[in-house]
């Protein structure tokens, strides 16, 4: 009798392991063809050291399914297969809010935890050869690059032909503003006095331009936008026009205000009248803050493919009228959008909503590598190598004809004008066309004129070589997005 208890107490805990069993499988196999799909772009686009780092990871995430199987199927360290269930029911709980299907995934690892509950075995004994292995798989990354950070990175030199312009937004430079969010105030202030003949002249003798922000309420005759332009038009430097509408309409073009971006573009071409603008810039972003009562309400809204259709066949057709006028085309995404660029999808600048018209029909594209981003989360500055990571990918994607943005002078790591002049000449011995520093306002705030001067002098010295550090804390910060990306 004692024996056919055993028997029947192994048999009412083996179909708890089935389950198990099966959703580290599934879940394994979906990750496995997702990155057998993905990973010989991840090694096209992204820097060695990152993609080596990158590798490692996935190592790591392939052993624990493949471990938890068979600790499931063994009935061995209950744990470790809890920890990684929990894990599992938390990503796909949060993916099927985008991804309706992944919901299943975590039905079936609540419904796994749950059987871990009823189990009779304790099942925490610890086999000590895939203990060994699990240890050795965790430090791995980490050790790698603490050794990667021994050594500089040497990027090359600096080009000859290289530009360096700023961003000029109207708005007063504010600390809390740039630290703790992209939220504009409710009333814009804006003033004639961006620009004054000092700074024209500087622009002037090195070649600069300037992208002003254009305000749905500086449509008008005599308006300070308007002023700035006359004032650049008659000191030769190249300005473009930087569109933007009221901040409860979202501020920046985006997936959730298409229809006012048309309309606006019709009453810029009204205004300018014998204004002259080199280019005109769509700056695609989506400020949350002002947008629902909640994220995953946002979230939800943006995902949606017929908003996404839409915005994208508008801001296509938008594109092809300025393009007609031969203006050039400048557009501004965030970072996470270059990631989303490596899969071929548009999963990323969905969920941001933004629309990433097909490449070929922009002039030229603009990606916003703003140190006070990471900050923004982690409270860290990551430096310049955030800079060279995320310029590296955008080459290979975009080519040499490829802006970069940098921000915000004056703070975190830019409080120091040689940083940010680093910072320009990195972009510059990456071989790319231009760096764009926002903005003019704080620039001219924290250093003066000298700073502009230094930043245009220095940061456009032909044939100096360039030497950063490894930063480990950046291949960490962008692997999530990655891994992210690759389920949506």
């Amino acid at each position: 009798m004692l024996e056919l208890n055993g028997v029947t107490v192994f048999v009412k805990d083996y179909k708890y392991k089935f389950l198990q069993i099966g959703v580290f499988l599934s879940v394994f196999t979906l990750l496995i063809f997702k990155l057998a799909y993905n990973v010989p772009k991840f090694a096209l686009f992204l820097p060695f050291r990152d993609f080596i780092i990158f590798l490692e990871f996935f190592s790591l995430i392939a052993f624990l399914f493949l471990a938890c199987s068979y600790f499931a199927y063994k009935g061995v360290y209950k744990k470790v297969r809890f920890s990684i269930f929990g894990l599992i029911f938390v990503f796909f709980l949060l993916l099927s809010l985008l991804e309706p299907w992944y919901l299943l995934i975590c039905i079936l690892s609540g419904a796994s935890l749950v059987s871990m509950s009823m189990e009779r075995r304790n099942g925490n004994t610890f086999r000590k050869e895939v203990s060994l292995v699990l240890i050795v798989l965790v430090l791995l990354p980490f050790l790698t690059s603490m050794i990667f950070a021994l050594f500089p990175v040497n990027v090359g030199t600096t080009q000859q032909e290289f530009e360096v312009s700023f961003w000029a937004e109207g708005v007063p430079p504010s600390k809390e503003r740039v630290l703790e969010g992209p939220g504009r105030p409710s009333r814009l202030i804006y003033s004639e006095n961006i620009v004054n003949e000092t700074d024209i002249e500087i622009l002037n003798r090195h070649n600069s331009k300037i992208s002003l922000a254009v305000h749905q309420d500086m449509l008008h005759d005599n308006s300070p936008a308007e002023k700035v332009a006359e004032k650049l038009n008659r000191g030769d430097v190249p300005v473009q026009a930087w569109l933007l509408t009221h901040p409860e309409n979202y501020y920046w073009a985006n997936n959730l205000n298409y229809p006012i971006f048309d309309n606006l573009y019709d009453r810029y071409l009204e205004w300018k009248k014998d204004l002259t603008f080199n280019g005109l810039v769509l700056d695609q972003e989506l400020d949350v803050l002002e947008t629902g009562k909640s994220l995953p309400k946002t979230l939800r809204t943006l995902y949606r493919t017929d908003i996404y259709e839409k915005s994208v066949e508008n801001y296509k057709g938008l594109v092809d009228r300025i393009s007609s006028r031969k203006k050039a085309i400048l557009t501004t995404w965030g970072t996470p959008c270059l990631d989303d660029f490596l899969d071929l999808d548009p999963s990323l600048q969905k969920m941001l909503g933004v629309s990433a018209v097909p490449p070929e029909t922009w002039g030229k594209h603009s990606f916003q590598v703003y140190r006070v981003i990471p900050y923004r989360t982690i409270k860290l500055d990551l430096g310049p190598y955030l800079v060279y990571s995320y310029s590296v990918t955008a080459r290979e994607i975009f080519g040499n004809d490829t802006a970069i943005g940098l921000s915000h002078a004056g703070y975190l790591g830019y409080s120091d004008i040689s940083k940010i002049v680093k910072d320009v000449r990195l972009v510059s011995a990456l071989e790319l066309s231009e760096a764009q520093v926002y903005s003019i306002e704080q620039v001219k705030r924290f250093f003066g004129p000298e700073g502009l001067e230094k930043i245009l002098e220095d940061g456009k010295k032909p044939d100096e070589q360039v030497s950063i550090r490894y930063n480990p804390i950046v291949p960490f910060w962008r692997f999530p997005i990655t891994f992210f990306d690759l389920f949506v």
